[in-house]
């Protein structure tokens, strides 16, 4: 969502990175390494066996698997525990995934309560990523379970917004603007080459209209740039004792910092769409508060229309990618029905915030 390109940072790779959650599903790793052989290589490197001389290192897993990595958990007698992925074919090898994990880990040198997993520089020859073990759950198994309260869940989301406040309010500021006849193309294409009950409601050519109409203020308004997360949102924000520890990192564009917003807060949108947490669903705008209360207490890092203009346009945008197990007649218009629930509630939304900002006559 920038005004143009992102800029590449370090060397090339694409948005998705780190995933340290134990809940992948679907698929199977092709030439996943056995336990038995991690243990070997964890047990005859230096590095590793320097972290404790108590014992051996034993390897538990794989712990999930899919089509793009196996991950694991190793354990040793006065050593921490260490969670490692094995990166499947056509994913990032662990070097480059392990780059770009102490690239932000840079960015948040000094802050304690806000981190990024340590990343230890060890089987790396083999193809594994090793980092710290963190134990807690991720915010989205906090909106989803039914234990949780509706004020614990906003705790969370300005965990989750205060974390990626300081990620992106770096000592160097510099600014943009947003690129809005591409985004509205983007979004017109996205929903354009449906039919049947694929086919977007037509409401949607409303909303394009109000992108239209609405799109002079927005590119006229500068916003932040940054270093961007590349895929930040509520199942890669994990809840640790007093920490909050965000997973899953590419830490390689610099773009508009509402890129990074608007990704959160769409999937915050559909966490509390689905059946699992709907129940919070009536507390949806203070959750959203709070989200965007820890990132911006003063509200100056992204103007209030442009947060909004672009919220619109990335539900419009989204409506096109391609659902698991869409044949599924009722599935799949379930899933397109909240895209489009979606856009209904960021169009009311901008064109709310585009009336506050008119000048009286």
């Amino acid at each position: 969502m920038t005004a143009t390109r992102p800029q590449r940072v370090g060397t090339s790779m694409p948005s998705s990175i780190l995933d340290l959650s134990v809940a992948e599903e679907g698929g199977t790793v092709s030439h996943t390494p056995a336990p038995t052989l991690i243990e070997e290589w964890l047990n005859s490197s230096p590095p590793a066996a320097s972290l404790s001389m108590q014992g051996r290192w034993k390897v538990k897993g794989p712990l999930s698997s899919s089509t793009t990595s196996a991950t694991y958990q190793a354990t040793c007698p006065g050593a921490p525990q260490l969670f490692l992925k094995h990166p499947g074919p056509g994913a990032d090898p662990a070097l480059i995934q392990h780059e770009a994990l102490v690239k932000a880990r840079e960015r948040l040198v000094g802050n304690t309560r806000l981190r990024v997993p340590t990343a230890f520089p060890f089987l790396l020859d083999r193809g594994f990523l090793v980092t710290e073990w963190i134990e807690g759950p991720a915010v989205s198994h906090l909106l989803h379970s039914a234990t949780t309260w509706p004020r614990f869940a906003a705790r969370a989301l300005e965990q989750a917004g205060s974390w990626l406040g300081a990620f992106h309010d770096q000592p160097t500021r510099t600014y943009t603007f947003i690129n809005a006849e591409k985004l509205i193309n983007d979004a017109r294409s996205a929903i354009s080459g449906f039919d049947n009950w694929r086919a977007p409601p037509a409401v949607f050519k409303d909303h394009l209209t109000l992108l239209e109409r609405t799109r002079p203020i927005v590119e006229r308004s500068p916003v932040r740039v940054s270093l961007l997360h590349g895929d930040f949102k509520s199942a890669n924000l994990i809840i640790s004792r007093n920490y909050a520890v965000a997973v899953d990192i590419s830490a390689i564009f610099t773009g508009a910092v509402v890129d990074d917003l608007v990704h959160f807060l769409l999937h915050l949108d559909l966490e509390l769409l689905e059946p699992r947490g709907c129940r919070l669903l009536p507390w949806g705008r203070a959750l959203e508060a709070a989200f965007l209360r820890g990132y911006d207490p003063d509200r100056v890092m992204v103007p209030p229309v442009v947060l909004a203009w672009c919220r619109l346009q990335r539900a419009l945008r989204h409506y096109q990618v391609p659902m698991e197990n869409e044949n599924n007649r009722t599935r799949g218009m379930l899933r397109k029905a909240c895209y489009a629930l979606c856009a209904a509630r960021n169009a009311k939304r901008l064109r709310r915030v585009w009336e506050a900002s008119r000048p009286l006559s």
